[in-house]
This record gives structure tokens, C-alpha cells and sequence, in this order.
């Protein structure tokens, strides 16, 4: 008795499915590795965030008037390999902003967010993240998160958070933590702090400040 041929598609079926599982593991393992630095960070990283100790002391109108150290505790979980936790003023308004510019890999530089530090500390929170585009004076784009919180104290002082992250080209307001930016070696990241009189005002110094700050950072931040 003759047999029966198999159906001519049925038999790509089993190496298919096995190329898909073998390939699928594959890139697990590679998105694993890069988000666990299995391969370790690169040199080319590490100066990179020497770097951010020479960000300028003048940016625009606003003038450095003090800087600040992450403790060993916090640098460690970030894992950054460098930063810049800077508070300057306007020397023309005379109102202050705080800003933390770190570099490190893309895993933890993803999950940080501001309303997981302030919410966690004397602050409540007054609404949720929404995406803000902000243009420097020299035309440079970026899409930031903002938030406002409110303090717990007597006084009740409002602040205005922004933060985003870059990883070459436009600083971007990423939404899926660790898996959305997997595929970039690095990220810088973004935070300024500003107090603010009323939330219903124009008046915004934290976003005052980005502007400036989007004009110096594209020529001063390094990319590899």
C-alpha cells in the first residue's frame, strides 16, 4: 500500500515553531542581559557621565548658587555613573529651580519617577502626569512629564515636577518603564523642581528653566 504524503505545508510547521521559540529565547536572554548590564557598561558611559560635572553654572538667566551629592545608597539603586543635583536662580525673577541630570543604563534610569519619590516623602499628590511639549530658545524640541504636588507642611507649598529622558536626539516622555526603552544602551534623564504661586498661572519656573536648559543641553550632553 502506497503512504499517504503529508500535507506539503505540515511539515515547515515543526522547524518554524522551533526557529520562533529559539529566536524569542534568544532576544529574552540579549533584553535580559542589556537591562541587567551582564556585559557591563562601557567606558565610553562612564565618561560620559564625568562629563555632566562640567554642565554649566549659567544657563540663560538662571545662575548655579549650589550643588548637592546623591548618598551611596541612592546612586547605587540608580546605578547611574554620573549626575549633576544642581539648585540655580534667576537673576532676573530671582526664582530658584532644582534640577538632577543623571546618565546610566537604560533599566534603572527608566523606573524613577517623581511621583514614587515625592509621593513617598512630605508630599501629596495634586493631579496625575500629563505630557507637556516644551521648545528651547534655539528651537530644540522635547516632551516632558509635569506634575504638581502639594507639601504636607503648614505653609502647603506647591511644586511643579518636570522629567523626561534622552538617549540621542529629543528628550521624550517614555510611558512603558523598563521593556519600552530596553533597546537603547543608556539614558539620560531629566528632573526639574520649581515652586509655584499658583497652578492656574502662566507663570512657571520650572518650565522657564527647561527652555534654557534644552538650548545648552543639546550641544553640551554627550552621545555615543
Amino acid at each position: 500500500m502506497k503512504p499517504t504524503p503529508s500535507h506539503p505545508r505540515r511539515s515547515f510547521l515543526l522547524p518554524l515553531a522551533v526557529a520562533l521559540i529559539v529566536g524569542l529565547t534568544i532576544l529574552s536572554g540579549y533584553v535580559q542581559g542589556k537591562m541587567s548590564r551582564r556585559w557591563g557598561i562601557s567606558l565610553d558611559l562612564v565618561a560620559m557621565g564625568k562629563a555632566l560635572d562640567k554642565f554649566p553654572d549659567k544657563i540663560g538667566p538662571w545662575q548655579l548658587v549650589s550643588t548637592d551629592k546623591l548618598t551611596d545608597v541612592v546612586a547605587g539603586v540608580l546605578e547611574c555613573t554620573g549626575y549633576a543635583l544642581r539648585n540655580y536662580a534667576n537673576s532676573e525673577t530671582g526664582e530658584t529651580v532644582s534640577i538632577g541630570l543623571l546618565i546610566g543604563p537604560s533599566g534603572p534610569m527608566s523606573v524613577h519617577t517623581p511621583d514614587i519619590c515625592y509621593s513617598s516623602q512630605a508630599y501629596d499628590k495634586l493631579d496625575e502626569p500629563k505630557q507637556v511639549a516644551i521648545a528651547g530658545a534655539n528651537g530644540e524640541q522635547g516632551q516632558f512629564w509635569a506634575q504638581t504636588f502639594k507639601a504636607k507642611s503648614l505653609e502647603g507649598e506647591l511644586l511643579r515636577v518636570y522629567h523626561a529622558w534622552r538617549a540621542g536626539g529629543a528628550w521624550q516622555a517614555f510611558e512603558g518603564g523598563r521593556f519600552e526603552t530596553a533597546r537603547y544602551p543608556y539614558l539620560y534623564k531629566v528632573q526639574v523642581a520649581a515652586p509655584l504661586a499658583d497652578p492656574a498661572s502662566d507663570n512657571d519656573p520650572a518650565q522657564s528653566f527647561l527652555r534654557d536648559f534644552l538650548t545648552v543641553a543639546k550641544n553640551e550632553l554627550k552621545e555615543l
